[in-house]
């Protein structure tokens, strides 16, 4: 019986891509890299910052200072424009406040720094009393490592499969599997079907009340 549902964040819940790759072209141009279409940064995005930034200066010849500064104008630029044009996925708010009435727990765990993480959750998601959000913080391994998982689960004192794991992306697929809990995968994010269904996706759903399904189904 499923009693927690720990969402990602990025191409899960939330419509960031826009924001996101606004505010890096606008770190690379300033820098003197090239930038790249809206499109591209679905391949960037997933693991963090500073892989985004990896991917973004590949096959440049950007320096360790390069990236550096890259990064501290990325954060700059989008932690003022971090919701300019992101907005929920359709049906998730309508998913979110069922589980809530069915009593399951939520939480959000992801790779983005834990600051905007929190801020862009509150005002996205008002009405939706998360249990724990879990954004990237120095010195805490960021997914595929469980870390974040295992925390959430000890906090709520929640067993793995009582979990369901719900996000986009190969690092959430890879996520779920190293920490030992049930996953579904959203069609609609930023990698798409084919990715989730080559690693073996438990589950994949292509709107989000289907969830509530899957919630049912595993016992």
């Amino acid at each position: 019986m499923i009693k927690l549902c720990i969402f990602d964040l990025d191409g899960t819940i939330i419509n960031s891509l826009n924001d996101i790759a606004v505010a890096m072209n606008y770190a690379l141009d300033k820098n003197g890299f090239p930038t790249h279409s809206i499109n591209a940064y679905k391949s960037f995005i997933g693991s963090g910052v500073i892989v985004m930034i990896e991917r973004a200066t590949a096959n440049t010849n950007a320096s360790d200072n390069d990236k550096k500064q890259i990064h501290i104008d990325f954060s700059e630029y989008y932690n003022v424009h971090k919701t300019d044009t992101t907005v929920p996925y359709e049906n998730c708010t309508n998913l979110l406040q069922q589980l809530s009435h069915k009593g399951i727990y939520l939480a959000v765990n992801t790779n983005k720094p834990h600051n905007f993480t929190t801020e862009i959750v509150k005002k996205l998601y008002p009405t939706i009393n998360f249990n724990i959000i879990f954004g990237k913080k120095d010195d805490i391994p960021i997914k595929p490592n469980p870390y974040g998982v295992n925390y959430i689960l000890r906090k709520l004192n929640i067993n793995k499969n009582e979990c369901l794991y719900i996000g986009d992306s190969d690092v959430d697929v890879l996520t779920a599997k190293n920490a030992g809990v049930h996953f579904c995968g959203v069609e609609w994010g930023f990698k798409g079907y084919d990715v989730l269904k080559n690693l073996n996706a438990e589950n994949i759903v292509s709107s989000p009340m289907q969830i509530l399904e899957i919630v049912e189904i595993i016992k």
